[in-house]
């Protein structure tokens, strides 16, 4: 049996149940996750879906007979007051179940990827595990906050482990703000100090733990033929989604903070799916509550220099509005805003076009029967061409020439698309003619 603990309100229950539903699916051993709810409404919505695995604790037993705690909670503010939660959390769940020998504390904005068993082949013999922000050289001097980050820990019920629990609780009751001051900042920066001063602590090594808006862009994403999540040559275990925005039901800002870049493999094998499940658990939450709305409905967030995902029903209205975001087309669901501060571009494993990708042919030109092309005219030789075959795949082809013009990893007159028609009885020919007069003009 293996066991989980992560702490959240409203604002985040949409988040901390997609949490607990990617835990269901990938951890292959019997496990219990225990949800201390921080405001009542999030443990009625607990409550009442039942979730076999989940333990729902209300934040008033966390509380209940703890001085130190209550004297912090008087002096600062809502969020700081969370932080100071963290290690206390831990340790009273600890305390009142010593069964339990083996403790993973889980923000809840993490996801899980593939089986979470890597992270305890990291602790090993170990009592404490921790990991870095492991930083690209561009943002290395965030590091004052924080070399290590609280999103993912694990204790061990031993003596080394406790002590150190014990010394991170007296720290945080004693200091947590949300502000840089020596060598403390919030919850986070004490972890600096664990391997200097305590003994039983490991760093894991794996690339696939600890992935966060941070670090990401020095990694490339994938899809391998087993369908596994990759970064690198290693699978992706858990990502956690730190400054993830629900505007609304619609539209999603990777990441809210600028400074932190998004390319198009990390937005179509990370993002995407973490979507799908926000969305799913959004109507799980409305089937118990219709008027749900508590966390996402975020819609002063977003700005000129945003990178966002909107679903492709909103392009008229980004189109009229002008918006500086260029739009690509990722899918026949949703597309990428990208913006030139947060966007950042890799090479890409896709045959891609730039937008406004023109073709050589006149709109007037008939198709033949064996060929419907889109190509693009220069006075430079076109060196690359993107061949799509089809057959019967009328509700399939404009995603994906959606997809190929949407692109930029080209300059314009390198690439060319061709639709070559397989003998299809569908109307595929109706729809490039469509993207010919639109991409011709």
């Amino acid at each position: 049996m293996k066991f989980y603990c992560s702490y959240f309100d409203r604002n985040y229950l949409v988040k901390a149940l997609a949490l607990i539903d990617s835990l269901i699916r990938y951890e292959e051993q019997d496990f219990k996750f225990y949800a201390v709810c921080l405001d009542e409404y999030t443990r009625l919505i607990l409550d009442n879906l039942k979730i076999e695995n989940v333990i729902a604790i209300p934040v008033h037993e966390i509380e209940w007979n703890d001085a130190g705690l209550i004297e912090a909670k008087k002096n600062r503010s809502l969020v700081e007051y969370y932080w100071t939660l963290t290690p206390t959390i831990i340790q009273r769940i600890l305390q009142n179940n010593p069964g339990i020998d083996v403790l993973t504390y889980l923000d809840a904005d993490l996801f899980f990827y593939s089986d979470p068993q890597v992270i305890m082949n990291e602790l090993g013999d170990a009592s404490v595990l921790i990991h870095s922000h492991r930083f690209p050289p561009r943002l290395k001097h965030l590091e004052i906050y924080g070399k290590y980050n609280v999103g993912l820990l694990v204790f061990r019920n031993n003596e080394d482990g406790v002590r150190i629990l014990n010394w991170w609780r007296g720290k945080c009751n004693e200091w947590c703000y949300n502000k840089l001051e020596g060598e403390r900042f919030a919850d986070q920066k004490y972890l600096d100090e664990w391997g200097k001063t305590f003994r039983g602590v490991a760093e894991t090594e794996n690339i696939g733990v600890g992935l966060g808006p941070w670090n990401h862009e020095q990694y490339k994403f994938s899809i391998d033929q087993n369908k596994n999540i990759m970064v690198n040559d290693s699978k992706v275990v858990v990502y956690h989604f730190h400054s993830f925005v629900i505007v609304n039901e619609d539209l999603f800002i990777p990441s809210k903070i600028t400074d932190y870049l998004i390319a198009e493999d990390v937005q179509r094998f990370i993002y995407l799916p973490y979507i799908s499940e926000i969305l799913k658990n959004i109507s799980k939450i409305k089937n118990v509550d219709k008027e749900f709305n508590f966390g996402i409905n975020d819609s002063n967030v977003l700005g000129p220099d945003h990178t966002f995902i909107a679903g492709k029903s909103l392009r008229n209205v980004f189109s009229a509005s002008r918006i500086p975001q260029v739009c690509i087309g990722m899918d026949s669901v949703w597309d990428c805003y990208r913006s030139n501060k947060q966007f950042q571009e890799k090479e890409s494993q896709f045959v891609t076009l730039p937008e406004n990708a023109a073709g050589s042919k006149s709109k007037d030109e008939s198709l033949s029967d064996s060929a419907l092309t889109l190509d693009q005219s220069s006075e430079n030789l076109l060196c690359v061409s993107s061949i799509v075959s089809v057959y019967n795949s009328e509700k399939f082809i404009r995603g994906c020439l959606e997809n190929l013009v949407g692109q930029t990893l080209y300059k314009k007159g390198q690439l060319e698309i061709v639709v070559v028609n397989t003998g299809s009885q569908q109307n595929e020919e109706v729809v490039v003619k469509q993207f010919q007069e639109k991409y011709l003009n």
